[in-house]
């Protein structure tokens, strides 16, 4: 007897093909990649140069990577040894490494010193044994640069942190104790010991290193835990010997975001050290958010790089509150006169220690200004590119928030610093700094990048011939009603503004103009707990009676000098007819504040409202504006044209940078 078929349906399970979250960016990088597929040594620096998107002295800082190769396993990292070999395996990438001669790298690191780099990070992949890498450091230190390399520590000693041959040659032949190590700290001393873990005892104990491989596959967070107690102790090894700086490295990500408090408190525990035991050593932390974006868009692994890897909106408040801290202890220590261990920019770290930033921080929506490069980048090959992941001509398409990006110490030049807090002087990123003490590291009082921001993202500027303009600057009308929508620009804008009433102005009691400057004064008074309020109409309501003064007059007319406050400064004509309409009512205006200063006054009008005794602040300026507009190449230069001639049309008492040239037909 013959059985019968069992009939079985079988069902075939596939996992879903992986899709880039912005499809749209990873078809124009590969397309503007096409451009670059045969390009090697100088083609990327002579295109930069011909098109105008380098142009030298722009670019202070470098990278120069001799490999990328590592024997660690990061997860989400292109250099990991697992990653390597799955490259290898699907025939992208040779067996053995190509690499340069060291001549070839020499050459290019003379190049980026001819084109005005100041600063060289050496990074890997993995360089600690690389015969060439003391060659390579010694002549970036005699090209006069400031030198840094990156470090997980462990080749540098062994498992009881004591130093290895290879630390004792570098320290031997000198250069270790003049440049900056930058060191992996993705987690804290002793993290997952069963027993408290003292960073400073004199007798430490660090994990195997033999068979360290099978734990980063059993646990793929493993070797960035490994890396940073190697990494840990080898600071602790950089101050006893006197080294110039040692970096407490954090790549804060969805594994660890609950650990940055914790590293910036051991940076602060190793700081403190240096100074007990009378070690020059700077000791800094830096953070960057793990990045996924840019890989996306380079065509990278989408399993290892995607946002369900990175930071998240279940992690956001976290990190928004422990960088907070860190950006207020910051701040503190300079106020102080200590010394910084945030060596952020404060730019970089309001993106992430505020809530306001929590899409761009998540998204990673930084472009880069104008589609022009900020690092250089000397590749294994030797060859010179635009980025340390892209050859130049991708950049236009690229959005990322990784810190190599925030390592220039020039507001003008940091995409971060739009996200900056006017209130609050800039602290520049300190990375490509000799020391502490140089002047470009101090805090300074830039542009309102982030107003800037915020006026050009949402359309204040209508450039096209205008008819409201009272025939003066007809080339472009500013709506600033438009920054009244979204509550964020409201909470930024009423801060600003109090905070320069409370700091500048003279006044007493805010008076709004209305209508827009009632709301601006109301945020004014709020948000200072300080300032009584008025409201100032420039005509009478007739169901009002003529009363053009809103409020209770009587409780501040003895004593008020007013802060008349407004969304922008056009002529300053209607200042003018509320200064009037408030004189009348027996009160003086010590003090003009606005939003947006045209800078329009004419001289045909009479006296500038300064002239007449009246201060007046803005919290940003038209020069300032068009600058912003410039550097990202939102300006048409006919447009650029007709504004300056609008502004050359009429003698002003303060005539804008940008429109302060030769008159047509004038002569010097």
């Amino acid at each position: 007897m013959v059985k019968e078929s069992m009939a079985v349906e079988i069902v075939e399970t596939t996992t879903p093909a992986l899709e880039p979250v912005f499809p749209d960016e990873v078809t124009a990088v590969s397309a503007a990649r096409e451009e670059t597929r045969d390009w090697q040594a100088y083609d990327a620096i002579t295109w930069g140069l011909g098109i105008g998107a380098l142009k030298i002295g722009d670019m202070v800082v470098a990278e120069v990577a001799p490999t990328l190769r590592c024997p660690e396993n990061c997860s989400g990292c292109p250099d990991a040894i697992e990653a390597i070999k799955k490259e290898i395996e699907l025939g992208k990438i040779p067996k053995i490494e190509q690499r340069a001669s060291l001549e070839e790298m020499l050459d290019r690191i003379s190049k980026l010193k001819e084109l005005g780099v100041k600063h060289v990070m050496n990074v890997g992949g993995t360089i600690d044994h690389l015969p060439e890498l003391r060659a390579l450091i010694e002549h970036e230190l005699a090209q006069g640069m400031v030198v840094s390399w990156f470090t997980d520590g462990i080749p540098q000693q062994d498992e009881r942190a004591q130093p290895s041959r290879l630390f004792e040659k570098n320290m031997e032949a000198g250069w270790l104790t003049k440049v900056a190590t930058h060191v992996s700290t993705d987690y804290p001393f002793g993290y997952g010991s069963e027993e408290p873990v003292d960073l400073l005892s004199d007798e430490l104990s660090l994990p195997a290193k033999k068979g360290r491989v099978s734990g980063f596959r059993a646990d793929p967070e493993y070797s960035r835990v490994f890396k940073s107690q190697y990494g840990t102790a080898f600071m602790k090894r950089l101050i006893e010997s006197g080294a110039r700086r040692a970096v407490a490295n954090m790549t804060i990500s969805k594994a660890n975001f609950d650990q940055v408090e914790a590293i910036y408190e051991q940076a602060v525990r190793l700081q403190e050290y240096a100074q007990q035991v009378g070690s020059p050593t700077e000791v800094l932390f830096t953070f960057s958010p793990w990045v996924w974006r840019p890989h996306q868009a380079r065509g990278d692994d989408l399993a290892e790089h995607s946002p369900k890897n990175a930071l998240g909106p279940d992690e956001m408040p976290t990190v928004n509150e422990a960088l907070s801290k860190i950006l207020a202890d910051t701040y503190k220590r300079v106020e102080d006169g200590r010394p910084r261990i945030l060596a952020n920019s404060s730019g970089y770290a309001s993106l992430h220690a505020e809530r306001a930033f929590t899409d761009d921080a998540i998204w990673q929506t930084v472009e880069y200004p104008g589609g022009r490069p900020l690092i250089l980048n000397v590749s294994p090959t030797a060859e010179l590119m635009l980025d340390p992941m892209f050859k130049g001509p991708e950049l236009p398409y690229v959005n990322s928030t990784f810190g190599y990006m925030d390592r220039t110490y020039k507001p003008d030049q940091n995409p971060f610093s739009r996200f900056h807090h006017g209130n609050r002087l800039y602290l520049p990123n300190v990375i490509a700094l000799e020391s502490l003490d140089d002047p470009h590291a101090q805090p300074v009082r830039t542009m309102d990048y982030r107003l800037a921001r915020m006026v050009v993202e949402t359309g204040v500027a209508e450039f096209g011939e205008s008819i409201r303009n009272k025939g003066d600057s007809r080339s472009v009308l500013f709506n600033p009603r438009v920054l009244a929508t979204d509550p964020r620009h409201i909470k930024y804008i009423g801060e600003r503004l109090a905070h320069t009433a409370q700091t500048e102005c003279s006044g007493d009691t805010v008076i709004g103009l209305a209508s827009l400057g009632l709301g601006l004064s109301l945020l004014v008074s709020a948000e200072s707990e300080r300032f009584n309020n008025l409201y100032v109409k420039l005509t009478a309501e007739p169901w009002k009676g003529k009363r053009q003064i809103e409020g209770n007059v009587s409780a501040v007319q003895k004593m008020a000098e007013l802060i008349l406050v407004d969304d922008l400064m056009f002529h300053g004509q209607t200042k003018k007819e509320a200064i009037k309409i408030i004189k009348q009512h027996r009160m003086d205006v010590s003090d003009v504040l606005v939003v947006i200063d045209r800078q329009l006054q004419r001289k045909d009008d009479g006296p500038s409202l300064q002239e007449m005794g009246v201060n007046v602040y803005s919290l940003i300026k038209m020069e300032d504006i068009v600058a912003y507009m410039i550097s990202l190449g939102a300006i048409a230069p006919e447009q650029l044209a007709r504004l300056i001639e609008d502004y050359q049309g009429h003698e002003r008492h303060e005539l804008p940078a940008f429109a302060q040239q030769l008159k047509k037909g004038s002569s010097q």
